[in-house]
């Protein structure tokens, strides 16, 4: 006679229990695993919603292949497209572009953890664990138990960033003639495109007739730049202000090395292009040092534009791409291989 063992384990399993195997094994493991998988089905949601007659102006969806590429710039924020924003997307395909790039500055980790604070479900050791290293807190900035108040302050610090340079560029836009409605949803598309560095542009002309306009440039390169940093940074700024001896080594480091990035990088590229009269040879001498910080800050990941790089000098592309393959700081929504990562290795080489 079989044991009661035995015939338990005699029984076949349930097709059930096999789905919830195979979630577990892709939803369970790794924050790196949880991340991919979570990535690509934002993606996919985003580009089913973009294919809907209501998210293109003409009432006609764009092509497949049209609206997963979108979908997968704007959650990845890499800014690139192939179609124009302002004239292809209606005010729900904005929005959707907008929400991509929101989740993915955010990152998916951050947003699912909320996600389940918000529905009243209080987070799990392997949640905290996952949320902690998604958003690299280290036990300095915030114990385990404190990752939840963490995830807040995150969302809160960037929600108030980016409603702050919204609020600015809505009331320079309505002196410059737009509506309250139209200026408003203008301000803050610029301002979540911006802090996560993901250039998207809701006008068709994009920036280039504020060229000179301080009132709108220089917000945007703020929002750039402190999104470059990275939540680690931001959080440790937040905690200790300006007390620079309470820093940690990587905020001192990203810091310091994105101002140095930003200096060397507008003397450059002013010098490169300060007498080509395709690009800023025409203007005038405090024009042509704005768009050398403009240009500066966007080339290591804003991705927003004045001039036409076709017209830039060979030697401003190289600098473009060197500034562009170092990028930001680690954890933040800038691209390239992190300041850090360049700090490190000339430290090792002036050692050597």
């Amino acid at each position: 006679m079989l044991s009661k063992d035995t015939t338990l384990a005699a029984e076949p399993r349930r097709p059930v229990d096999q789905v919830r195997d195979l979630v577990n094994r892709i939803f369970g493991t790794t924050p790196s695993r949880i991340s991919i998988t979570l990535f690509f089905l934002v993606i996919v949601l985003c580009s089913l919603m973009l294919m809907l007659p209501v998210a293109s102006r003409s009432g006609h969806p764009p092509a497949l292949e049209q609206a997963t590429f979108t979908a997968t710039s704007a959650v990845t924020v890499t800014g690139l497209t192939t179609l124009t924003t302002s004239t292809q997307w209606s005010l729900f395909g904005q929005f959707v572009i907008l929400l991509g790039v929101q989740i993915g500055g955010l990152g998916t980790l951050t947003m699912t953890s909320l996600l389940s604070m918000a529905l009243g479900r209080k987070l799990g050791l392997r949640t905290k664990l996952f949320a902690q290293e998604g958003l690299n807190i280290t036990s300095r900035q915030g114990k385990l138990g404190e990752v939840g108040s963490l995830l807040r302050t995150v969302v809160l610090t960037s929600a108030s960033i980016e409603g702050i340079i919204a609020a600015i560029l809505a009331l320079r836009l309505m002196t410059l003639g737009e509506d309250l409605p139209q200026a408003l949803w203008h301000g803050v598309f610029y301002g979540i495109s911006s802090f996560n560095n993901a250039g998207f542009t809701p006008h068709t002309d994009g920036l280039v007739p504020y060229g000179n306009d301080w009132w709108i440039l220089l917000p945007l390169c703020a929002g750039v730049w402190v999104g470059s940093l990275g939540f680690p940074v931001i959080l440790v700024v937040r905690m200790f202000g300006l007390r620079l001896r309470h820093w940690n080594l990587n905020a001192r480091i990203t810091v310091f090395g994105s101002l140095l990035l930003v200096v060397l990088g507008s003397f450059l590229w002013g010098a490169a292009e300060w007498n080509n009269r395709d690009t800023i040879g025409n203007e005038g001498i405090v024009e042509r040092l704005l768009h050398s910080v403009f240009a500066s800050v966007m080339t290591r990941s804003g991705g927003f534009n004045l001039v036409d790089m076709d017209q830039t000098n060979s030697i401003t592309k190289l600098l473009t791409d060197l500034l562009m393959f170092v990028g930001g700081g680690s954890g933040s929504t800038a691209g390239g291989v992190k300041i850090t990562t360049m700090a490190v290795i000339f430290i090792a080489i002036v050692a050597e």
